[in-house]
């Protein structure tokens, strides 16, 4: 059986990493909790404690992520317009020879529809013209004395 695979290995592992845990993850969090109520109980006892002074601490701690946060999207907002920027300059002749492509696409399918209804229309087209000719002969060769005249 492979070594790495083994149970005496897993319980090894497990400790080591219970371990790696306590001191890169435990440690750092109790030593910044225990500075911070330090930092609490020595603002209070060296005569800072007033309302107005917390709430300007609170304050301060409310806006300085808010600050970085928007440097950041300030900092996204700076390179996507230098990218568009670089896009613009060197887009032009790209699509200009998409644009005849898709022109001459669009000169080619609307053909193309025009021959495929073509025969649709040109049949009934020559055929009211058919009956409109024959109606007309009739009207020439019908007495005057049948002709409705009001």
């Amino acid at each position: 059986m492979d070594p790495r695979f083994s149970q005496d290995n897993d319980t090894n592992l497990t400790s080591a990493t219970r371990r790696q845990i306590r001191l890169q993850i435990m440690l750092p969090l109790v030593l910044g909790m225990l500075v911070v109520v330090a930092a609490v109980v020595w603002i209070l006892f060296s005569g800072y404690g007033s309302a107005s002074v917390w709430a300007d601490l609170a304050l301060i701690l409310l806006t300085i992520p808010m600050f970085i946060l928007g440097l950041l999207l300030l900092a996204v907002l700076v390179v996507f317009t230098y990218i568009i920027s670089r896009l613009i300059i060197g887009l032009p002749a790209p699509l200009r020879r998409a644009q005849r492509v898709a022109a001459r696409s669009a000169r080619a399918s609307r053909r193309s529809g025009d021959l495929a209804a073509k025969p649709f229309v040109t049949l009934p087209a020559v055929w009211a013209s058919l009956r409109r000719f024959v109606q007309g002969l009739s009207e020439i060769f019908v007495p005057l004395k049948e002709r409705d005249y009001e």
